[in-house]
C-alpha cells in the first residue's frame, strides 16, 4: 500500500469519526489500539452501505481473520477524521478490506495518518466453518468498486 493521491482516489466509501476524549492516551494523541475500533466502525458502515446489511446479527456472517495497520502521523483530539474503506480483493471464502485514516485539514487538504487492511472470512456460526462468499455480495462489491479484482 502507498499513500499517493492516486491510491487515495480508489476509496469511495467514507465514514466520519468523531474523536472522543477517551480515545486519547497520555501522549495526547489517539491511542494505537483505538485505530482498530475506528476500522471496525468503518467496516460495519461499509457492510451496511455497500453490502446492504440490515443490522441483524444473524445476517452478517463475517469474521476478521487477520488485520494489519501502519501508523503514519499522530491524530489529536479535535482533528476532523474519516476512515475510507474499499474492497481490495475478493477470494472464494474471504475478501480483503483496505482502510485509509484521513485527517481533513481546515484548508481542504487531506493527510493520510494511517493505513490498514483486514482479511474478512464469510463464516457459518452454526456449523463453525467458513463458506463461499455469497454471489450477491460479490456482484454488489464489484458493481460498487469495479476495479476490485475478483
Amino acid at each position: 500500500m502507498t499513500t499517493s493521491t492516486e491510491w487515495l482516489s480508489q476509496f469511495r466509501h467514507r465514514t466520519p469519526v468523531e474523536i472522543r476524549y477517551a480515545d486519547i492516551d497520555m501522549m495526547r494523541h489517539v491511542n494505537n489500539v483505538t485505530y482498530l475500533t475506528y476500522l471496525e466502525q468503518a467496516r460495519i458502515c461499509y457492510a451496511r452501505d455497500v453490502l446492504g446489511w440490515d443490522g441483524r446479527w444473524d445476517t452478517l456472517n463475517i469474521i476478521v481473520a487477520s488485520q494489519q495497520f501502519d501508523y503514519l502521523q499522530p491524530v489529536f483530539l479535535f482533528d476532523r477524521l474519516e476512515i475510507r474503506t474499499r474492497t481490495a480483493r475478493i477470494g472464494t471464502k474471504s475478501f480483503t478490506l483496505e482502510y485509509a485514516v484521513v485527517r481533513l485539514q481546515a484548508d481542504g487538504t487531506e493527510e493520510v495518518c494511517g493505513k490498514g487492511s483486514t482479511v474478512m472470512v464469510t463464516f457459518d456460526f452454526v456449523h463453525n466453518r467458513s463458506y463461499p462468499m455469497p454471489d450477491h455480495w460479490r456482484a454488489t462489491v464489484i458493481a460498487y468498486e469495479p476495479a476490485t479484482p475478483a
